[in-house]
């Protein structure tokens, strides 16, 4: 899909647009510095996926634990301008609260969509365990709040390590064809961010009508191409 211009008027919702921003919110709890390489990895490579693909897409990187539930890495950049994760700037430590770090998320997204609608928004959550830390937002709240937004222009997609996935995503209000489960092991974060990028990669390619319909699918039929071609990244 070749990329365009914004449209002049924003709000014009019958105008076509291929512009996204993805916002990847990443667990950095204690639990994950047995992976600390392979999340850097994972990240940059994904990085480096996007940077080649056609369209307008800016990016936000958002790291949560216990200590910040919400650190703003780099906020909605083009894929080119985005420095690499390093072991300065990705340092695992505390609990997990996934609650608190997707209400701020949303709250930040919404008052991104509320200067300029016509930017689709895909945000993918990247956790290796359990909620154990909120204290702002519950269960329901977040999944009133996702499943609010996804019936407008936004798409969640959800993928846990060593736990599972699945149900942790519908307790959230995201489906089973957007949710997934990993190891915590270089191979697994190697495969998850192998689907965050392919799912990436085909929502950006799809017009509005398209994310819309086939939104339910998103990283289901992107783990079912990574394991038809052999499980290669």
């Amino acid at each position: 899909m070749s990329a365009t211009n914004p449209p002049s008027n924003p709000s014009d919702a019958s105008a076509e647009t291929d512009r996204v921003h993805v916002s990847i919110l990443l667990d950095r709890s204690g639990s994950m510095a047995s992976v600390v390489d392979d999340t850097i990895g994972g990240f940059n490579t994904f990085v480096e996926q996007q940077k080649k693909l056609p369209g307008e897409c800016r990016v936000t990187l958002v790291q949560f634990d216990s200590q910040d539930p919400h650190e703003v890495v780099f906020d909605a950049i083009p894929p080119r301008e985005v420095m690499p994760l390093t072991e300065e700037t990705y340092q695992p430590r505390g609990g997990t609260p996934l609650l608190d770090a997707v209400g701020a998320l949303i709250q930040r997204l919404d008052k991104r969509v509320a200067v300029d609608p016509s930017e689709d928004q895909l945000v993918a959550i990247i956790t290796d365990g359990h909620e154990n830390a909120s204290g702002h937002f519950s269960k329901e709240e977040i999944s009133g709040m996702i499943t609010l937004r996804e019936r407008g222009d936004w798409t969640f997609v959800f993928l846990g390590a060593d736990i599972d996935a699945f149900g942790e995503a519908a307790g959230i209000g995201i489906g089973g064809g957007r949710s997934g489960g990993y190891d915590r092991s270089a191979d697994g974060l190697r495969m998850a961010f192998s689907d965050v990028s392919s799912s990436t990669a085909a929502y950006r390619a799809m017009t509005r009508a398209e994310r819309r319909s086939k939104k339910e699918s998103l990283l289901a039929d992107a783990r079912e191409e990574r394991e038809q071609s052999g499980g290669q990244s």
